[in-house]
This record gives structure tokens, sequence and C-alpha cells, in this order.
């Protein structure tokens, strides 16, 4: 495997309340989870997930806020301990249904590796074909993994032969129920400083969208972050 390489997804289903997802495979200490949860306001007023604080050893990258608009949307990740088997937002507002998803990301990341994240709320009142993430800032390091992370209102309304732009490549899509928010998620392996940018595009009739994005910095050379599996063979 290489840096940025997908390892596993993940999918949850929830009609309302908390968005969780379980992870059924140990994942392996080092590489990077990502946590993508959208939210419907039909069942979501209230304030932003983020206010009821992020599940222990996660961090909220970008947060919708409170729902001013049909839909919303939280971007979370962690760097692994391999020990984790679920994860789900924190806090009691906003509730919604949700089609939430994980990934694992082969690493090896920086012990800090958010680099810069931005966001898109320009249509979360408004039906879209298309969705960008925002633009970031300029990154900090050559190597780097950009994650884009997308919502739409209903699955059945943005599943539809579905393009991502600037060399970005879909990683996983909630699915399973279509009345209920679906989270995508993409990703890019940066070789040059720069902005960063992905647009989501479809050929459905569109719903409501929210969009974000986030950077994420490899490991430099000789760095001392040891995967689990190896550091209990004694390697390092």
């Amino acid at each position: 495997m290489a840096f940025g390489d997908t390892i596993h997804t993940y999918k949850g289903n929830q009609a309302s309340g908390e968005s969780s997802v379980t992870i059924s495979t140990l994942p392996v200490s080092g590489n990077l989870l990502i946590f993508g949860a959208g939210r419907s306001s039909s069942h979501g007023a209230g304030g932003a997930w983020s206010t009821g604080g992020a599940p222990t050893g996660w961090t909220f990258i970008q947060d919708s806020g409170i729902n001013v608009g049909n839909i919303g949307g939280a971007l979370l990740y962690k760097i692994s301990d391999g020990t984790e088997t679920s994860v789900a937002t924190s806090g009691t507002n906003p509730q919604g249904t949700s089609l939430p998803v994980v990934a694992e990301i082969e690493g090896p990341f920086e012990a800090s590796p958010l680099d810069v994240s931005a966001e898109d709320t320009t249509h979360l009142s408004t039906v879209v074909t298309s969705q960008s993430t925002g633009t970031t800032g300029t990154t900090a390091q050559n190597d780097e993994l950009a994650i884009a992370f997308f919502v739409g209102d209903a699955f059945q309304n943005v599943d539809g032969t579905r393009t991502y732009t600037n060399s970005f490549t879909e990683v996983v899509i909630g699915d399973g129920s279509v009345s209920r928010a679906t989270s995508i998620l993409a990703k890019k392996v940066l070789s040059a400083t720069g902005t960063v940018e992905c647009t989501f595009g479809c050929t459905d009739t569109g719903d409501e969208m929210y969009g974000a994005i986030a950077t994420f910095k490899k490991q430099a050379a000789g760095g001392s972050v040891i995967p689990k599996h190896l550091a209990l063979l004694g390697v390092g």
C-alpha cells in the first residue's frame, strides 16, 4: 500500500438522533480516519454538532453550524491508535436523518497532520447539481492528502453519474436509504504546494448541498511514528 490509499470504508444509517458508524475492522495505528456526517434540518433544529464537543480523540475540521438552510454537515478526523471500533457525533443538537461514512487512509501522517481547510455553505437551502468544497489557503508542504466532503439532502437526488473536478476520486458515498442526507468523501494525493478545491457534480435532479475540504501532511522521512503492528514486533 502507498500513502493516501484507501484501506477500509464504512457506512451508517440513522433515521434520527446522533450519527454513528461501526468500524468493523481494527484500523492500523498511524493511519488517518475521516468521519463525514450530514443531517437533514427537518430533524435538525438547533446548534452545530461541534457545540457538544468532539468524540474522544477526534477533531472537528469543519461544521456547517446552526441549520440556516435545509441541511448541515460535519467533517472530523483522527490519527488511529489501532483500537477504534465506532464513532458517533457528540451532543444532542442537532439531530437528523443521516447516512454518515468513515474512511481509513494509509499513512504515514504527521502526528498533527491537519494543514488547511475550507467549506462552502452557499447552497444549504438551494437545490443544485454541483457543489464546491470552497478553496483552501496554500498548503504547507508538497506531500499531503486532500479530502473533499459533500452532503446532499437526499441520496437519490445526487447519486447519478457523480463527477469530481481537479483529479479527485470518490472514496465512499453513504447509501441505503433514499430519504436521508448522504455523505460523500473524495480524495487526491498532492505533490506540490498550492490552494486546493474540488467541485462535485451529478446528473440527478440535485438537492440542497454542503461542501468542505481539508489537507493532511505526510510524515517527513525519518519521522518517529511507528505503526502499531510493527511496534508489537519490536520494530523501531
